[in-house]
């Protein structure tokens, strides 16, 4: 595997939205030429994949809103939240509470 460190320099000034210039160099240099293979331009989202199901973690430090997750490569049958067992629609909005998180469940 490998390992990405970010010295605290970089970590704290990325904390809030607005420090492209950090934020640009900390993606040169994690990712470098690779693009992510999801992304989610109105909330913070960690993945963890599985091999029946794909979990998205959405943190919104923010008001209510909704936001879209767009897939490069993924594709998916269908969306759960598991916590409250509601089943959502692939490719709409996801609803996000003010200053929460939110799991999903996207089964493969």
């Amino acid at each position: 595997g490998t390992a990405v460190i970010l010295g605290a320099d970089a970590s704290y000034a990325t904390r809030s939205p607005g420090s492209e210039f950090m934020e640009d160099w900390a993606l040169k240099h994690t990712l470098d030429n690779l693009k992510s293979p999801y992304s989610c331009d109105d909330a913070i989202v960690y993945r963890i994949a599985a091999p029946k199901a794909d979990h998205y973690f959405f943190i919104n430090n923010d008001i209510a809103k909704s936001v879209t997750l767009d897939f490069d490569h993924y594709e998916y049958k269908n969306v759960t939240d598991p916590v409250s067992g509601e089943t959502l629609e692939l490719d709409v909005p996801i609803e996000l509470e003010a200053f929460s998180g939110r799991w999903l469940r996207f089964e493969k």
